[in-house]
C-alpha cells in the first residue's frame, strides 16, 4: 500500500470502520535506533484526526487498506431502539456502543 499524504484510506479498530485522509507522516527513532513510521488520518465526517502507528503488522492488524475515489457508498440497515422498541435507519458502520439498538448505548 502506498502510505503518502493526501491519501485516502479505511481501517477497522474499536470505532467501528472508519475512513480518512492521510494528512502528516512522521518518522520517530526509537530507544533501539529503528525508525518508526507514524501516520495522521484526518477522519471523515468527525472533524478529528488519529494517529496510527504504521507498522505492517499494525496496519495488517486493523485491516488498514487504500480507498479509491470509487470509495463504497454509506449503507444504512435498520435497527430496533431496546428503549422504545421503534425501528430507525443506522449506518452500517455504527460502533455498537453508539447505537440506541444495543444495551451498551443505553448503559454508559
Amino acid at each position: 500500500m502506498k502510505l503518502e499524504i493526501g491519501t485516502r484510506v479505511r481501517w477497522e479498530s474499536a470505532a467501528g470502520v472508519l475512513r480518512g485522509t492521510i494528512s502528516n507522516i512522521t518518522l520517530s527513532p526509537s530507544a533501539s535506533g529503528a525508525v518508526t513510521p507514524w501516520v495522521d488520518i484526518n477522519v471523515e465526517g468527525r472533524g478529528n484526526s488519529v494517529r496510527l502507528c504504521a507498522l505492517d503488522s499494525n496496519l495488517k492488524a486493523m485491516r488498514v487498506s487504500e480507498v479509491g475515489v470509487e470509495a463504497t457508498p454509506v449503507t444504512y440497515v435498520e435497527r430496533t431502539n431496546i428503549m422504545t422498541g421503534k425501528k430507525f435507519m443506522e449506518r452500517e458502520d455504527t460502533p455498537f456502543f453508539c447505537s440506541p439498538s444495543t444495551e451498551t448505548f443505553w448503559s454508559m
